[in-house]
């Protein structure tokens, strides 16, 4: 049991490779614009198809880097006394953030992955026909 005084165990530190995964949720939504922008150009599709493709690739995609991430931080999550939920996933801003959190790492890939989405809407906006 802890008391008022007491923290909370810091997270064993990880190497860079365990950060892969993090990093590879930071360049979702800029495949993801790619797909739809060239998936809108192919006869027969329209934009909403194009975009539901897109959102589904994406979904897809962050479900397994997210299975493989914790595949890679559980041994650190469990032996710092941390965890939680794999249902960040579907905000995977909150994911990356709480990631960091219970880790004790630099919130970096919560940032760069806002970036690269805001980037992905002037993308999208910009090249959309």
């Amino acid at each position: 049991m802890m008391t008022m005084g007491q923290s909370l165990p810091s997270a064993p530190s990880l190497g860079p490779a365990a950060n892969v995964f993090a990093y590879g949720f930071t360049v979702v939504p800029l495949i993801a614009t790619a797909l739809e922008q060239t998936l809108i150009r192919h006869p027969g599709l329209g934009p909403k198809d194009a975009l539901q493709i897109a959102n589904l690739a994406s979904c897809f995609v962050y479900l397994v880097l997210a299975g493989l991430d914790r595949n890679v931080i559980r041994a650190a999550l469990d032996k710092a006394g941390r965890n939680f939920t794999a249902l960040w996933v579907f905000l995977p801003p909150a994911y990356l953030w709480r990631r960091a959190t219970c880790l004790g790492l630099p919130r970096t890939a919560a940032w760069l992955w806002s970036l690269s989405f805001a980037l992905s809407i002037a993308l999208g906006a910009a090249l959309s026909p």
